[in-house]
C-alpha cells in the first residue's frame, strides 16, 4: 500500500487505536484530511490503527494511505456543490410542473439541498472519512519506548538511575 510515511512517538493508546506525535512533513502541507490535529508540541496523528500493538513511548512508523486527502476533499467540497446543482434542477423542474416561477423554485431547491448536504456532512462526515481503508495505520514499531516499571518508588527498570540502590 502506497502512501505518506511518517515517523513519530506514540502518545496515547485506546483499544486498537493510537495517537502518534509526528513532525509535519512536506506531504502534510495543504492536506485536507481529517486524520491529524495540531497541539503545542507538534502534529498528532489521531486514531491510527494500531495493529502491531505499539505502546505509549514507542517510536513508530505511521502510514497515511494515499488518497485520504483526496477523499476528504471530495467529501467536503464536491458534496455541497453537487447538492446545489441537484437542488436547483429539482426545484426548477418542480416549479415548472406546478406553474410557479422556475428560477425562484430552483433557488429554493438549491438552498434546501445545500442545507441538507451540509447537515449530512456534519452528521456523517467524520465516520465516512474514518473508514479503515483511508485511516492512518501504525505500520511498524521502530524502537520500543520505556515502559513504566512496577517499582513502587516510581522508577523505571530501563533507567539506570532508578535501578541504583537508594
Amino acid at each position: 500500500m502506497a502512501g505518506l510515511r511518517e515517523r513519530g512517538v506514540v502518545v496515547a493508546v485506546a483499544g486498537d487505536a493510537a495517537d502518534v506525535r509526528v513532525a509535519a512533513g512536506v506531504g502534510c502541507e495543504g492536506c485536507a484530511s481529517d486524520c491529524c490535529r495540531v497541539d503545542k508540541d507538534g502534529l498528532i496523528v489521531e486514531g491510527a490503527l494500531n495493529e502491531p500493538g505499539a505502546r505509549v513511548g514507542d517510536e513508530v512508523e505511521v502510514l497515511i494511505p494515499e488518497g485520504a486527502d483526496v477523499r476528504a476533499g471530495l467529501v467536503v467540497y464536491i458534496l455541497p456543490d453537487a447538492a446545489l446543482l441537484v437542488g436547483y434542477l429539482a426545484g426548477n423542474l418542480l416549479g415548472g410542473a406546478v406553474g410557479f416561477n422556475r428560477d425562484a423554485t430552483g433557488a429554493v431547491g438549491a438552498v434546501l439541498a445545500v442545507s441538507a448536504g451540509l447537515l449530512l456532512l456534519r452528521m456523517r462526515g467524520r465516520s465516512v472519512l474514518r473508514g479503515a481503508r483511508y485511516r492512518p495505520h501504525v505500520h511498524a514499531i521502530i524502537s520500543p519506548g520505556l515502559s513504566p516499571s512496577p517499582d513502587p518508588r516510581g522508577g523505571n527498570e530501563h533507567d539506570p538511575v532508578s535501578r541504583v540502590e537508594r
